[in-house]
């Protein structure tokens, strides 16, 4: 005959051993060394995954990381990249699969990029725009669609977006920056971000990142031209 606290143990939910942790107590323990995906796979539900160092480096994927996440989708597991990346989701996507990841199968990409998007389409459509921006025209173009937005010099712009920090737009044309590769702020791009910020215009951001290894070679993000912006 079961007493009653019997009864109880038998009818609490048995726990995961997962590494890292204790059955009692869920302390942490010493990092555990895991050998395979599957030590990670059988305790949990869904994996959120950073890009940069976690599954490429920017121009190819990492030793491993495809068939990981492929291995992580075939278990059923819910996986969603969150990353900074200035690029919408859709773009962000496309890049993965083009590296040969099953990106398909993500429940989700959330992307600086994207929330950024969203929130010029509702708070900025329509508006003039100096753009920070990358030097993939392509990409540009496709950042922009929908927003209805008219590029404008420091002087008649509404907001700075600073996406990029390969190319400066003014509706004038892209012109070339040497932030991303020499990580310094030349003298043309100081005055006029000191012309923006006399007028007070806000600048988005869409990266806030101030340097990303790309192909093991350091780069410069928007994150720093924010910075140099808020000085």
């Amino acid at each position: 005959q079961n007493t009653g606290k019997q009864r109880e143990d038998q009818a609490r939910p048995r726990s995961r051993v997962c590494p890292g942790r204790t059955r009692r107590t869920g302390a942490f323990m010493p990092p555990a060394k895991l050998t395979s995906t599957a030590q990670l796979a059988a305790c949990y539900d869904g994996f959120l995954l950073d890009q940069f160092g976690v599954l490429h480096d920017g121009t190819q994927a990492l030793p491993g990381a495809i068939h990981c996440l492929a291995q992580l989708l075939a278990a059923g597991k819910k996986c969603v990249v969150l990353s900074n990346t200035s690029r919408r989701g859709g773009a962000g996507t496309g890049k993965l699969k083009a590296m040969g990841f099953a990106a398909d199968g993500l429940s989700g990409f959330v992307a600086s990029g994207e929330l950024a998007w969203q929130y010029m389409a509702a708070e900025w459509r329509g508006k003039k725009a100096l753009w920070f921006c990358w030097q993939d025209a392509s990409t540009n173009t496709d950042y922009a669609d929908g927003l209805d937005l008219t590029l404008a010099t420091a002087a008649e712009a509404d907001f700075v977006l600073c996406q990029g920090t390969q190319t400066l737009d003014d509706g004038s044309g892209p012109l070339p920056l040497g932030l991303f590769d020499g990580g310094s702020i030349d003298a043309a791009t100081a005055l006029v971000l000191e012309a923006c910020a006399a007028r007070r215009l806000p600048m988005i951001c869409c990266n806030p990142d101030f340097t990303a290894l790309v192909g093991g070679v350091r780069k410069h993000m928007p994150g720093t031209l924010a910075r140099e912006y808020e000085r």
